[in-house]
């Protein structure tokens, strides 16, 4: 690609996602350049903290990590483990 051309772009994704924009400006010059807007950024209002209820205790959260499927890892490796031990005892 030679320093003379240009790129259309247009964000189109962002209507895909639901965001809507006012002006449908499309860059059309990809080059960098020194010259600085102003950006808007808009005022976070969602609630904040936690989507879900916290388990009342610390055993109850370690157990939200230890699901069935590391449970099987740790059962798995633990068979293994005990077949190797066998073998080198014969």
């Amino acid at each position: 690609m030679d320093d003379d051309s240009h790129e259309v772009l247009c964000q189109h994704s962002d209507d895909e996602l639901g965001f809507e924009d006012d002006d449908d400006e499309c860059i059309t010059d990809n080059k960098w350049t020194d010259l600085l807007e102003p950006v808007y950024v808009a005022e976070f209002t969602e609630l904040v903290g936690p989507a879900v209820p916290i388990p009342p205790s610390p055993l109850k959260v370690f157990q939200l990590f230890f699901t069935s499927v590391i449970m099987y890892f740790i059962t798995e490796t633990n068979r293994y483990a005990s077949l190797c031990m066998w073998d080198e005892k014969f």
